[in-house]
């Protein structure tokens, strides 16, 4: 198994970005940086502000590979479906990102407005349709 240190080089080597570019935006130094590469296990601190500043989630920085995906995901929930959703996510214009969000917003709505009866008294559905 590659050590976490060598993930994250890969990381910022496949981002597009310069190990200087990073440095300056965490506002870390880039000889701490490079030190990272060379640790089996960085520390958690340097592994999260990596995966903020290239937009992952932590959880997906620890996953290896789609088995360990397939493991954690619901059943409903496919390999495939995290990979587009982690394009979305990471890949596609804000703006793109924020119209998707709105349709999938109307479109969970109308599936919830069929279980009024089950759904009424719970908090988030007053919160979306009102008392």
């Amino acid at each position: 198994m590659t050590g976490y240190g060598t993930k994250l080089k890969n990381l910022i080597k496949d981002s597009g970005y310069t190990l200087k570019q990073i440095s300056e935006k965490i506002e870390v130094p880039a000889s701490t940086i490079a030190s990272w590469y060379k640790s089996e296990y960085p520390p958690l601190e340097a592994i999260i502000k990596m995966c903020c500043f290239l937009k992952i989630n932590l959880w997906e920085f620890f996953i290896n590979d789609n088995e360990d995906l397939k493991n954690i995901l619901p059943d409903y929930i496919k390999p495939e479906d995290a990979a587009l959703f982690k394009l979305l996510n990471n890949d596609v214009d804000i703006s793109i990102r924020i119209e998707v969000k709105k349709l999938m917003v109307q479109t969970m709505k109308v599936v919830l407005s069929g279980n009024v009866d089950k759904l009424k008294d719970k908090p988030e559905y007053k919160m979306l349709f009102g008392d």
